[in-house]
């Protein structure tokens, strides 16, 4: 009985796996495809039917035999349960131009449904385990926004503090705040990490373009076994736009392979303070090849502060006073000193001389008041003294696809405060 048992098994197990596939690739090569069909369905809904890489090719044989049969829309459920197997499947060049054109179609598709920040995998928004927040193109463009981090603005959980100085603007999440800048938020560009390398801060600012952006995904809470320390309280990925963004299929019957395509798209702005900024995209795609290139530029005149006494360009006598001066030229009396202040000014013209100390005279004091108004209005290297704080932010982006293999660049300056 047993043995009878064993054999049972073992019939069932050839019955499946990869003789099965090899079997269903031999009818659907001969054109028999409801027994393509059949024959790898009954393999997927036994418990150990099929490996993960064969459940891929069984979804892939079926895909194929139900366009062969003109069956698209069965056709299409099956290619979506084998892209959320795989999402980086990638259609062989020996198969049918109908079902690599569809592969491309509704990957396209769903993507718009995935997110891959939370655990570095794609995965559906819905079922991601974690608290997160998609801004997309269509929010940025219906909001207005003319610079990422007006973005955070809008978004629960963030605390933004403006400075308008060294630092533009420094972001707190989550109610968190440091001493350090915004170095306990990561922030990533197409999953790849922007913060400064020295201090861990992250610099966002108006040198950001908006042009290229496809969305912009925000995690509430640490992320820091996937990322590590700096993630300490939420992650920020900036996701840039790639090939099927610019080039939208909207017809799954168009062969995209064939076609060379062009696209420039950008925005241009001006405003208050002599603030003018634009940001240009251009895209080319061939086949398999896409290039992509960004930049922006960004210039103006932040927050006036001129009308605060510590920037009002007014000399202060606090600063600059009789009684500053006679704090600062009062020397404890020694011989050496002394003999020095004897040998520079002879006359003591400038310096009185105590048994404990050597004091300056009114007519030290004023000439030295005097030397530093002259100094101060005259400013230093051509800068003048009045309030000014100019605004010259870039940045140039770039990203190449060669089939899998994918290259990115990008340059940041930025001139503020």
């Amino acid at each position: 009985l047993l043995l009878l048992l064993f054999l049972q098994l073992s019939v069932r197990a050839q019955d499946c796996g990869l003789n099965a596939i090899n079997e269903a690739d031999g009818f659907y090569n001969i054109g028999k495809f409801n027994e393509t069909i059949s024959k790898l369905n009954g393999c997927l809904a036994a418990k150990d039917g099929f490996s993960y890489n064969e459940k891929v090719q069984a979804y892939r044989l079926i895909a194929m035999a139900y366009l062969a049969m003109d069956s698209t829309e069965n056709a299409g459920i099956v290619i979506q349960k084998m892209l959320a197997l795989k999402n980086n499947f990638e259609v062989d060049a020996r198969d049918p131009e109908r079902f690599r054109i569809q592969v491309n179609f509704i990957r396209a598709q769903m993507q718009a449904q995935l997110t891959s920040s939370v655990s570095k995998k794609a995965e559906s928004i819905a079922l991601a385990p974690a608290t997160i927040s998609i801004i997309t193109e269509e929010d940025i463009l219906q909001r207005g926004y003319t610079d990422l981090e007006q973005v955070f603005h809008d978004l629960p959980g963030f605390d933004i503090s403006r400075t308008s100085g060294l630092t533009y603007s420094v972001i707190f999440q989550r109610g968190y705040r440091t001493a350090a800048n915004t170095d306990r938020t990561l922030i990533l560009v197409d999953g790849v990490e922007n913060n400064e390398m020295w201090s861990n801060a992250a610099s966002i600012s108006r040198q950001n373009p908006l042009s290229n952006i496809k969305r912009v995904e925000v995690i509430y809470g640490p992320a820091s076994t996937i990322y590590g320390a700096n993630a300490f309280v939420g992650v920020i990925n900036v996701i840039t736009k790639n090939a099927e963004d610019y080039f939208k299929q909207t017809d799954a019957r168009e062969d995209q392979t064939k076609l060379t395509k062009y696209k420039i798209t950008g925005q241009f702005a001006a405003g208050s303070m002599q603030s003018k900024f634009g940001d240009l995209t251009m895209a080319v795609k061939k086949r398999d090849v896409f290039f992509s290139i960004t930049g922006r530029l960004y210039s103006g005149n932040d927050t006036d502060l001129s009308g605060y006494p510590d920037w009002d360009n007014t000399w202060s006598a606090g600063d600059f006073g009789p009684n500053r001066y006679q704090q600062v030229f009062t020397a404890p009396f020694t011989q050496a000193i002394a003999d020095q202040y004897q040998l520079l000014d002879p006359t003591g013209t400038y310096h009185t001389v105590t048994a404990t100390q050597i004091l300056p005279t009114p007519a030290a004091i004023t000439l030295a008041e005097t030397l530093d108004q002259a100094n101060y209005k005259k400013g230093y290297n051509g800068i003048g003294t009045a309030f000014s704080d100019p605004i010259k932010n870039g940045l140039l982006t770039a990203k190449l696809h060669l089939g899998d293999f994918k290259l990115g660049m990008e340059i940041q300056r930025w001139s503020e405060g």
